[in-house]
């Protein structure tokens, strides 16, 4: 795609019905989707239209390959110096604080068990250490990853925030 005057200070990826920014792009067709598109076949902006790209809850439903072509996505619509702000669970943490196999160990492992909505399945796990070494690998800088706060979200998991300057 060709730069254009198309100007985005914050898009969210894949919030579903309750976004927390506009633009929201998502493959379900619920009323909070402003873009209906699958994001595994790329994000349906142009070139460096935004500053901002954010995800909660998301990224773990990309198989590991996919996720890497979202990456370079990310890139092509951010401006120079834009940022990644996603929200993933932290699997180091999942395993660790949760010795015996329970509901909140098997929705960071699976997701959801929903054959009617097969997007709604875990399909990747995320570390702070893979996530570092996969941003910094495809030349992200200023990668932070810290502890999300856990107070803020009705679930139960351990996430974390990650962010990166393109």
């Amino acid at each position: 795609m060709k730069e254009t005057t198309e100007f985005y200070e914050v898009v969210e990826l894949g919030g579903g019905p309750a976004p927390d920014y506009k633009p929201n792009i998502d493959i379900c067709g619920c009323p909070a989707v402003d873009i209906i598109h699958d994001l595994s076949k790329g994000i349906p902006l142009p070139d460096k239209c935004c500053m901002k790209l954010f995800s909660r809850d998301f990224m773990e439903h990309f198989m590991f390959n996919d996720f890497m072509g979202l990456l370079k996505e990310c890139r092509r619509v951010l401006k120079v110096g834009g940022s990644i702000e996603f929200i993933t669970i932290n699997m180091d943490d999942a395993l660790i604080n949760h010795k015996v196999y329970n509901e909140h160990v098997h929705h960071c492992v699976v997701g959801e068990w929903n054959d009617e909505r097969p997007e709604l399945r875990h399909k990747s796990w995320w570390t702070p250490s893979l996530i570092e070494y996969v941003l910094r690998k495809e030349g992200w800088r200023d990668i932070d990853v810290s502890e999300y706060r856990r107070d803020a979200d009705h679930w139960k998991e351990p996430k974390m925030t990650i962010r990166a300057i393109k």
